[in-house]
């Protein structure tokens, strides 16, 4: 998976030239690590692993939306695209929630699918707060605080849906 992974990595800086959908591309990179991940563990790749993988796509191209609202003005007069030069930074924060929304719901189903124990559904709960909070602090007058959601936020987002899923792999492995 390694090729294939490093070329979607390197071929993302390229995509705000072509195309406005630039932070799905880097959605699919970050989702890439689940899966190999999941695969370097366990040999193989099911539903509930690609599943979750879409999670970390949509979560990362939500964040990237909202982190990409600072830079519309240099990025229209660099002829760069982006979801706020297409939509201006009131619709990319839209995009950004369905982007979220989305997002949680596909950590919910892919964990359904997995048979994933409490403490996964438990973090998925905290995660799915995390990005509302995001968005709650951010928007089209309130971008100061967007460092915040972005580096702040994202933070706990990942170490939460990280940490759910190692208690729920040690509950699942070491049951009472």
């Amino acid at each position: 998976m390694s090729p294939f992974a490093l070329i979607v990595i390197l071929g993302y800086s390229y995509t705000k030239r072509f195309t406005w959908a630039c932070h799905i591309f880097l959605g699919l990179a970050l989702s890439l690590a689940p899966v190999g991940g999941f695969l370097a563990v366990t040999g193989r790749i099911g539903w509930p692993i690609v599943i979750i993988a879409m999670g970390v796509l949509f979560w990362a191209a939500g964040f990237d939306v909202i982190y990409a609202c600072q830079d519309v003005d240099f990025d229209r007069h660099m002829n760069l695209r982006s979801i706020p030069v297409e939509l201006g930074i009131s619709g990319a924060l839209r995009v950004s929630s369905l982007f979220h929304l989305v997002s949680f719901s596909l950590f919910l189903t892919g964990g359904g699918l997995a048979h994933l124990s409490w403490p996964y559904f438990v973090g998925t709960l905290i995660v799915g707060l995390l990005m509302m909070w995001e968005h709650f602090i951010v928007g089209p007058d309130k971008m100061e605080r967007l460092d915040t959601a972005f580096f702040t936020i994202n933070s706990y987002v990942s170490i939460t849906l990280l940490a759910s899923v190692i208690a729920a792999a040690a509950i699942h492995s070491y049951p009472n």
